[in-house]
């Protein structure tokens, strides 16, 4: 039996940050950054469509994961996709197709996430990236200047 939590959705989140795009787009795909002020994670990226880009987290007060991402689409600085898969030592993963858009937006700039997934994974995949997206805005003044 199929239920509302079961069906695939889109859903999209909007977070603004007082940065300029180029600077959003290198705090997402910048690796030291990803380190510094993500959850302390190793990093890999191969940022063109095809290519992996891992990520290993440890969440605060969570569990530890890794998410195994393919690029479908990289425009710098304004749009990055990908197809994301969460995997967990000691639970359950999921799968999700991802679309962040940097867009202008009054006093900043707009980021868009778009995920394709069942609502359950979307929650968690969404508390994972806007929980990034507030450390970015609470980041270093030389890091979001722009």
């Amino acid at each position: 039996m199929t239920t509302s939590a079961d069906v695939a959705t889109t859903q999209v989140y909007r977070v603004y940050i007082k940065a300029s795009p180029q600077k959003i787009w290198d705090a997402i795909t910048t690796p030291e950054w990803t380190e510094k002020y993500g959850y302390g994670g190793r990093v890999q990226y191969d940022l063109r469509p095809g290519g992996r880009w891992s990520v290993d987290f440890q969440v605060p007060d969570g569990p530890a994961f890794r998410e195994e991402r393919v690029i479908t689409a990289v425009e710098r600085p304004g749009r990055l996709a990908y197809d994301m898969t969460a995997v967990y030592q000691d639970a359950p993963g999921f799968s999700t197709a991802v679309e962040v858009t940097i867009e202008a937006a009054p006093d900043g700039h707009r980021i868009r996430l778009a995920l394709v997934a069942s609502q359950a994974e979307c929650a968690e995949a969404v508390a994972r990236v806007v929980a990034f997206a507030h450390r970015l805005e609470r980041t270093p003044a030389a890091v979001r200047a722009g």
